[in-house]
C-alpha cells in the first residue's frame, strides 16, 4: 500500500490524520502515567517519547 494510499484510509477509518492520533496516544499515555504513578515528568515524558519535560509540558 502507498503512503498517499494509507494517509487518506487512516484518515477515513479514524477521522484524524496518523501524526494527529499518534500524539493524541502519547499525550494521553502520559497523562494516565502521571496520574497513575510517583514518576517526575522528566521521567514520564522521556517514557512517552518526548525529548525532555518541556515538549510535554505543552500537551499535559
Amino acid at each position: 500500500m502507498s503512503v498517499t494510499k494509507f494517509t487518506a484510509l487512516f484518515k477515513d477509518l479514524m477521522g484524524s490524520t496518523f501524526s494527529e492520533f499518534a500524539l493524541q496516544y502519547r499525550v494521553k499515555g502520559a497523562s494516565f502515567q502521571l496520574k497513575t504513578s510517583n514518576l517526575t515528568l522528566e521521567t514520564v515524558a522521556v517514557n512517552w517519547g518526548y525529548a525532555d519535560a518541556s515538549h510535554l509540558h505543552e500537551y499535559v
